[in-house]
């Protein structure tokens, strides 16, 4: 082999480890999505339980006056 093929050699080895590394990157890019949408989705579950919370206050409240306005 001479100097100019051991070049090539190494250039091109280089090279598939950078398309490792971005490859790697890229799938942790992914994780990472996959956990903002986990977030969201609990986000949202929570918003509901308050809806459902403040509606149910609200029923009692009601009902509560109401009684006393009978009375």
């Amino acid at each position: 082999m001479k100097i100019g093929e051991l070049k090539i050699c190494s250039l091109s080895r280089q090279q598939q480890q950078q398309q490792q590394q971005q490859q790697q990157q890229q799938q942790q890019q992914q994780q990472q999505q996959q956990q903002q949408q986990q977030q969201q989705q609990q986000q949202q579950q929570q918003q509901r339980h308050v809806d459902h919370f403040r509606f149910q206050t609200i029923d009692s409240i009601d009902h509560h006056s109401i009684n006393k306005l009978l009375k």
